[in-house]
């Protein structure tokens, strides 16, 4: 599938999207007839590669009235990036309005200048506004501009607080690549929460990072990702607490990790609501292995002959 066989170290930059005519037309793309999306590649300089370039996201990271520095930038650290923001402090006041008294409406970066210049609000806004304005030439609903609601040219350069400088969203993506190792472990460890069910924890980043060096084999394509998260521990981690007990007595934990992966080549798109229920099961089978009184022990030689075996499968499901 499309989403399975992407490197997903190249989501923040990658050459091609899925247009009809009509979004196209948003997208200032020409050459798109009718209502049914196909893959489109996309020019070298455009605007549109990569997550950075897609409506919805910009859409929803702007206000109702206006683009969002902020919201853009925050969603960037956090979703991307995995290092958020500080929350804001209590009573902070809100942005001034754009339109001044002598009629002059303020672009949002002298808006935002103004903000900063309460040392409270610039400590953090001197990391998060940077990556936001790389996105100030798309418009609150994704459109591509030159200038601003009030006809002035849009400054979308910028310089982190590292001190590296862009000079617009190009240049800002090309940051991104830098960052790669940053993105996917971000990107694994968001799929182990949804797969798990529960946030990670300190103790679970090992596993993590060993499911993105696990992964570097396949060229990070998603479905490498989701299945080595399947492999590398966390399944064992649940099924450990069943007693050794019922382990030994029945197969039906080796057989819920085989179909899962089974299940997971055969329907690649399903990969993480497969993985979802199969950790929902093995859940049931530890209370249920509790409620009747069996003990309590780690079964690591049955496991650790059980992941060997998963290992050895791993290039032929994946591939």
């Amino acid at each position: 599938g499309h989403v399975t066989g992407v490197q997903t170290c190249a989501l923040p930059i990658s050459d091609y999207t899925f247009l009809n005519d009509r979004l196209a037309k948003h997208y200032g793309i020409s050459g798109v007839y009718g209502s049914d999306f196909r893959r489109v590649k996309l020019a070298a300089d455009s605007p549109r590669r990569g997550l950075l370039g897609k409506g919805l996201l910009l859409l929803v990271t702007s206000r109702s009235t206006r683009t969002s520095p902020v919201v853009r930038g925050k969603w960037i650290l956090e979703i991307l990036l995995g290092t958020p923001p500080p929350a804001p402090p209590a009573n902070v006041p809100p942005l001034a309005e754009q339109k001044q008294a002598d009629g002059r409406v303020l672009t949002v970066r002298e808006l935002m200048a103004k903000h900063r210049a309460n040392p409270v609000c610039a400590s953090c806004h001197g990391n998060i506004d940077p990556a936001g304005f790389a996105l100030e030439q798309f418009d609150g609903i994704g459109k591509w501009r030159v200038v601003d609601a009030g006809f002035q040219p849009i400054d979308a350069s910028g310089q982190l607080p590292d001190g590296t400088k862009f000079a617009g969203i190009n240049d800002f993506r090309t940051l991104m690549i830098a960052k790669k190792e940053q993105f996917l472990y971000t990107l694994a460890n968001k799929l182990t929460m949804y797969g798990l069910g529960r946030g990670t924890e300190s103790f679970d980043a090992p596993a993590v990072r060993k499911v993105v060096r696990d992964s570097a084999a396949s060229n990070y394509k998603f479905s490498a990702i989701v299945l080595n998260i399947v492999m590398v521990g966390f399944f064992a981690a649940v099924t450990r607490l069943c007693s050794e007990e019922a382990f030994r007595k029945s197969e039906r934990v080796n057989a819920i990790v085989k179909s899962t992966i089974r299940d997971i080549q055969k329907s690649p798109l399903q990969a993480l609501e497969i993985l979802t229920q199969s950790v929902t099961t093995l859940e049931d089978l530890q209370k249920t292995s509790a409620q009747d009184g069996l003990s309590i022990k780690e079964s690591s030689d049955s496991f650790d002959k059980m992941l060997l075996e998963w290992k050895v499968r791993k290039s032929d499901v994946i591939g």
